[in-house]
């Protein structure tokens, strides 16, 4: 009898355990894609799935995050121009941004010449904004 209580206690402890552990990494995943989502500077339709996914419509998802962030700079770093330049960019970014997803929804056969293009418009973005943050040195009159 006193073998059926340690093996019902050991049970109880197992399970308290995976529930803990289980708890635990729905934690971890909820503060990643927290992350993710503060990351962008606008509403995002993206899945949250796209935070962890290797399908190339999360890569370019999170190429275009990765970009932004060029624009994470304190007050009065950058000029009107470049603020300007920043909306505009921006408003770009979340076209592209929502034609990924719908892409994503596209059938396999359809996702080839679609992505081709977009990859190259979101290439084009990286270039954009990077030219766009780059402080280029005023050169001397005369």
């Amino acid at each position: 009898m006193s073998w059926i209580i340690v093996v019902l206690l050991a049970l109880v402890v197992l399970a308290v355990l995976v529930a803990t552990g289980f708890a635990i990494a729905l934690v971890r995943n909820s503060r990643h894609q927290q992350q993710a989502e503060a990351a962008m500077p606008f509403p995002s339709r993206a899945p949250l799935s796209w935070s962890g996914s290797h399908v190339p419509e999360a890569r370019l998802h999170r190429r275009i995050r990765r970009a932004l962030r060029a624009f994470e700079q304190p007050a009065g770093v950058l000029s009107a121009a470049q603020l300007d330049a920043q909306v505009t960019l921006t408003v770009s970014a979340q076209e592209i941004d929502d034609r990924l997803v719908t892409i994503a929804a596209l059938p396999e056969a359809e996702k080839a010449s679609a992505l081709e293009t977009v990859t190259a418009d979101v290439s084009d973005l990286e270039r954009r904004i990077a030219d766009t943050v780059v402080v280029r040195p005023q050169l001397p009159p005369g």
